[in-house]
């Protein structure tokens, strides 16, 4: 089904994935037949809150994506509406002019929505060596645009530091 929301419901929704949503490149690790640790790496856009009639919109606006209530033991309870891959490319391509805070991330997400489809398996082969490094070092930048991962990176970056100066000073 295609749906074209307004510009104004599309302005909205920007604003709404700008200070609630999560843009985001999944990775998950799984043995092959032959023992070797294989990769797969998923484009999703994810928005989290308390207000159920927003991820209602949000899903109907768009005509797609899981809506789902996140149990939590502490606060109140949250839903959840999300899109991945070729899904979460049409949402983009529609809100992504309006968008604000995550303009960086959009651009990593158009770069690694650009990369050729891969079809893998025993019939079509592994990924080539340039295409895995290519997934990698866009998940990494995605991951590194974060506010939380920047945090913890320059942390461990202290610390390394920090363990380096001591020896030396010992």
């Amino acid at each position: 089904m295609k749906c074209r929301p307004k510009i104004s419901d599309c302005i909205w929704a920007s604003g709404i994935v700008d200070g609630e949503g999560c843009l985001h490149i999944a990775r998950k690790t799984h043995r092959t037949v032959k023992g070797t640790i294989s990769p797969s790496y998923t484009l999703s856009l994810k928005v989290t809150m308390g207000h159920e009639p927003t991820i209602l919109r949000l899903r109907r606006m768009f005509g797609s994506g899981s809506k789902h209530r996140v149990v939590q033991v502490v606060w109140n309870p949250a839903f959840t509406w999300l899109v991945s891959s070729r899904l979460c490319e049409s949402v983009l391509d529609k809100i992504g002019p309006y968008l604000f805070t995550k303009r960086k991330e959009l651009r990593v997400a158009r770069e690694f929505l650009a990369l050729p489809g891969w079809y893998g398996g025993q019939f079509r082969g592994p990924k080539d060596r340039s295409y895995r490094q290519r997934e990698y070092r866009l998940w990494d930048k995605m991951r590194r645009l974060k506010p939380r991962t920047r945090f913890k990176l320059e942390r461990d970056e202290a610390r390394a530091k920090n363990k380096v100066h001591r020896k030396t000073v010992r």
